[in-house]
């Protein structure tokens, strides 16, 4: 029998379509128990906690699978090094595992290839949807009405159906730069019904923006000019001076306090944490439960709910100075490798999840920042769907 077709590119294809790496695996059960955490059924504490029992060894496993495998340059090992050095140093002094997770399935989807990765999220992302809208339907899994008379159809909170919205937007454009017009029109519609039924507000106009400006004029846009490069590299940084800003002034700025009744009284709470706890350099183990009535030093009213929903406050007071210096230089030399694939789409997903958490502190799990896993990626066809090419004029 002639085997003369079995060639390296075809096993290699084969073993593409036939049989998904251990780390891969890894990677899809872990996302798959991401998305079943903020399904309102599953919110229990003896869920919760088969969750975390089932995640470690997944970690773990798909880790030592992955790193046996990989030929990294001494630089790269000296760098991972210390970033893992400081996520565990965060992870033993606060019990928040997040950004330890995060450098792991770095290191656990290094080979693959990033454009497959995001069609299994994506695919398993819409699962979650359906799942999560007929347990609501069947009545299993309802968390009453929310705020403002909205509801969250099946999820934990209302504002999860906004960050679900932003989600869709941003995997649609993940897995092709350049949507028909039709795309984006059942785009806008999803939107506009999420919003109308569960009033969140952040979500649905970040997904909208998404969906506006991934066009090919703000790609050369960003193709051209280079400041603009910088300005969105260092994002996170204005996003760090402006929620920690807005807070130490609350007391004394008459338009902070006004944009804190815009933002839900989300910059109030944020000055709360900074003044009570302060900063270190590797975070601190906060619990904002048992406070008792706290009184709010502007508006002179009394509360017992107290939480930090602002993602940079939470990661520069719960997890340390140090840690939040590292997120903000991982991102630089992450929107630096997105330029320089051209990856004009992603840039603008990654920009509209930071945004989003001058609101949110869920943008801290790498299951929302998946293009984090670019950074050490070494497949040669992970950049394929993301590309966008822009030809100078």
């Amino acid at each position: 029998m002639n085997n003369s077709w079995i060639t390296t590119e075809n096993k290699q294809n084969f073993r593409k379509i036939g049989h998904m790496s251990t780390p891969a695996f890894c990677f899809v059960l872990l996302f798959l128990i991401s998305c079943m955490k903020k399904i309102y059924l599953f919110n229990t504490p003896n869920i919760m906690q088969l969750f975390d029992i089932l995640e470690w060894p997944l970690y773990l496993l798909g880790f030592f699978s992955s790193f046996i495998h990989v030929k990294f340059c001494p630089r790269e090992l000296i760098i991972l090094s210390i970033f893992i050095i400081v996520f565990a140093t965060t992870y033993f002094i606060t019990g928040n595992a997040a950004l330890l997770k995060a450098i792991l399935l770095v290191v656990i989807m290094c080979r693959e290839d990033y454009c497959r990765t995001i069609n299994s999220t994506y695919s398993i992302y819409i699962f979650s949807i359906f799942l999560t809208i007929l347990l609501y339907m069947l009545g299993l899994s309802d968390a009453g009405l929310q705020r403002r008379g909205s509801i969250s159809l099946g999820y934990i909170q209302a504002n999860a159906v906004g960050f679900t919205c932003m989600m869709l937007a941003i995997f649609a454009f993940q897995k092709s730069p350049i949507n028909s017009r039709m795309t984006k029109i059942c785009l806008i519609s999803v939107i506009i019904v999420g919003f109308i039924l569960s009033d969140s507000r952040t979500g649905c106009l970040l997904a909208l923006l998404v969906v506006v400006l991934s066009n090919m004029k703000v790609y050369i846009l960003i193709h051209r000019h280079k400041l603009i490069q910088l300005l969105l590299a260092l994002l996170p940084c204005f996003c760090f001076i402006f929620s920690i800003g807005t807070a130490m002034t609350y007391t004394v700025n008459t338009r902070n306090q006004i944009l804190n009744t815009v933002l839900g009284g989300r910059i109030w709470m944020n000055y709360y944490v900074i003044n009570e706890y302060g900063f270190s350099l590797f975070g601190k183990n906060i619990l904002l439960k048992g406070l008792g009535l706290i009184e709010n030093p502007v508006t002179h009213t009394w509360t017992s709910y107290m939480t930090i929903d602002c993602a940079y406050v939470y990661l520069i007071i719960q997890m340390g100075v140090v840690t939040a210096v590292a997120v903000c230089v991982l991102y630089y030399f992450l929107v630096k490798k997105l330029v320089k694939n051209q990856a004009y789409a992603t840039i603008i997903a990654t920009s509209a999840i930071l945004f989003y958490g001058i609101t949110e502190s869920s943008i801290v799990s790498i299951y929302v920042f998946l293009p984090f896993l670019l950074l050490l990626n070494k497949h040669p066809n992970s950049w394929n769907n993301l590309r966008v090419s822009v030809l100078e004029r």
